[in-house]
């Protein structure tokens, strides 16, 4: 059984959606795209507006882009219907939004992405709408395989909308949901980076009296092998039997991250030596604040401080695998003179101790029972 936490942002949202979709009138039997291009239009332009610029009156916003998400779901059910009627179209429509909504909210559960959205993530489903409308009406009617196209581009379309809408309705900015950064969760996010430092400098070095030693790659293939108890892992999304067990299951838990953050930090401060002119360098000015920024960026953006139990430690885990496997192939090919891949290695490795200190901060969270975080609005 999972532990309780703050439901996702976009729930009362979707319901405002989906409740607007039976109050939209049928358009079934256009036979041109007319009302389907006005409404991609519509959307296009609200959503542009909402990013642009701060709205004076975030609740009115909000209800203007789930209408437009309302109308453009319920065009595109109608005009590009397959086999099915109106009414089922719409709801499938609306199933595919809260799905994608869905999936993207296991996302930021597993400290990949957090609530922010900009122009950048609209352009590529707009792109796809406007492809789709350009395919030839044959006998009045869209064919099949653009109908469907349609039909998933507007699902996008209403996911922006919708999750513009709930930022708003959250923090009054449809271009990010960030939740407040205390004083508190700052100096504990500092404080992680410097454990971590300190631990990576005292790793064994092995060889390191040797010229030829690679510690780069010793370090990263380390990090591969990082041991991990993956039950207590998944222990820290359910209910503990005792506070014993819960207990055990956080100290498991925080030597594994540690150990894994104090190998990538070996490694980022490796590379950092290497590579001058990296951008964080020019931002942040150190592998350590740029990492502690990171963290902060992640935890806030995503909203992870006041629900730490819902954290999924074990996906989060596996995806470092992932990325870490990634890195070490570009590490590879940066050792036979590709100093981009360098480049790449480095920036891979960063993001995943981002990644690491905010799982840290979350498991420390819970071991002294600290709220680090709000759900308010930030300034």
């Amino acid at each position: 059984m999972t532990t309780g936490y703050t439901p996702t942002i976009w729930v009362a949202a979707m319901t405002s959606v989906s409740a607007g979709l039976t109050s939209q009138p049928i358009t079934a039997g256009v036979d041109r795209p007319d009302a389907l291009s006005e409404a991609l239009c519509d959307a296009e332009a609200a959503l542009a507006e909402a990013l642009a610029q701060p709205s004076s009156d975030p609740e009115a916003l909000a209800a203007d882009l789930l209408d437009r998400a309302s109308r453009l779901l319920a065009v595109a059910s109608d005009l590009c219907s397959v086999g099915d009627d109106g009414v089922d179209g719409r709801r499938h429509s609306a199933a595919a939004v809260a799905h994608e909504l869905e999936f993207l909210e296991n996302a930021i559960l597993e400290g990949e992405v957090t609530y922010q959205l900009d122009a950048a993530a609209t352009s590529r489903p707009l792109d796809r709408a406007s492809q789709a409308l350009t395919h030839p009406w044959g006998s009045g009617r869209v064919g099949v395989g653009a109908r469907v196209a349609l039909r998933t581009a507007s699902a996008e379309i209403a996911g922006l909308l919708v999750r513009a809408a709930a930022n708003l309705q959250t923090t009054g900015d449809a271009k990010q949901a960030n939740a407040a950064v205390s004083r508190e969760l700052s100096a504990t996010v500092d404080a992680l980076v410097r454990q971590i430092a300190k631990h990576g400098d005292a790793l064994p070095r092995g060889r390191a009296e040797a010229v030829q030693d690679d510690i780069v790659g010793r370090r990263l293939c380390e990090s591969l092998r990082v041991p991990v108890e993956l039950s207590a892992l998944d222990a820290l999304g359910q209910a503990a039997a005792d506070a014993a067990s819960r207990r055990a299951a956080l100290e498991s838990a925080r030597r594994a991250w540690l150990a894994l953050a104090a190998r990538q930090y070996a490694v980022a401060s490796q590379l950092d030596a290497q590579l001058p002119s990296l951008e964080y360098k020019l931002r942040f000015g150190s592998v350590a604040g740029a990492i502690a920024a990171g963290a902060i960026n992640v935890l806030g953006g995503a909203r992870l401080m006041s629900r730490a139990d819902a954290f999924r430690h074990r996906r989060a885990w596996g995806r470092q695998g992932i990325a870490l496997s990634h890195a070490i192939e570009a590490y590879i090919n940066g050792l036979r003179g590709d100093r981009e891949a360098l480049g790449r290695a480095q920036l891979i490795v960063m993001s995943r101790l981002i990644r690491s200190v905010a799982a840290l901060a979350l498991v420390d969270s819970q071991r002294h029972g600290l709220t680090l975080g709000t759900n308010g609005r930030s300034h």
